[in-house]
């Protein structure tokens, strides 16, 4: 992190206005078992050639902002993302597929009857059902595919690059 600490000191120095920045460091030879931490590093002219810093242990905040980021786009029963999940994605694949002229493909299932399960043997049964699909949706993907959870009994897989409709359909069939 040397050149943008370097950086940031050079650039508040030169406006006159403070500056901070958020690092990541990695600390991972000490003995308490902390791999990586989060500092942030607000630094503040004084004049000609005179900087005050503070360094500040931020990690807790951002693991919380991590977990509030995974829970906002992931769904908690299956770990797949949920629909504002699969959608920041879709839009990420669409941009870039534009860009290269590659196929798309989107698959969308929707379980028959799923109502029934919950209704007859419990949610958490509905839950078990709705894990065991994520993983059987999972197994046939590639690692550029997304499957996500769009709904209570909803899924989508986003098969981007994919090399025609019989790769697709033999993906679906999977």
């Amino acid at each position: 992190h040397g050149p943008l600490v370097a950086s940031l000191i050079e650039d508040s120095l030169a406006s006159g206005e403070a500056r901070d920045a958020d690092l990541e460091l990695d600390i991972s030879n000490r003995s308490d078992g902390r791999g990586k931490i989060w500092v942030e590093l607000p630094v503040n002219p004084l004049g000609t050639n005179l900087m005050q810093g503070l360094v500040n242990d931020i990690t807790e905040r951002k693991r919380a902002e991590a977990l509030a980021q995974e829970l906002a786009t992931h769904d908690a029963v299956t770990g797949l993302l949920n629909r504002r999940g699969f959608d920041g994605a879709l839009a990420k694949v669409l941009g870039s597929t534009r860009h290269q002229s590659r196929e798309l493909a989107v698959l969308q299932v929707d379980l028959d009857f799923f109502k029934a399960v919950n209704d007859t043997h419990g949610h958490e049964a509905g839950a078990q059902v709705l894990r065991e699909v994520a993983r059987v949706l999972e197994r046939p993907t590639r690692r550029a595919d997304v499957v996500g959870r769009t709904g209570g009994d909803e899924f989508v897989v986003l098969l981007p690059g994919i090399e025609g409709v019989e790769k697709a359909e033999e993906i679906a069939r999977n």
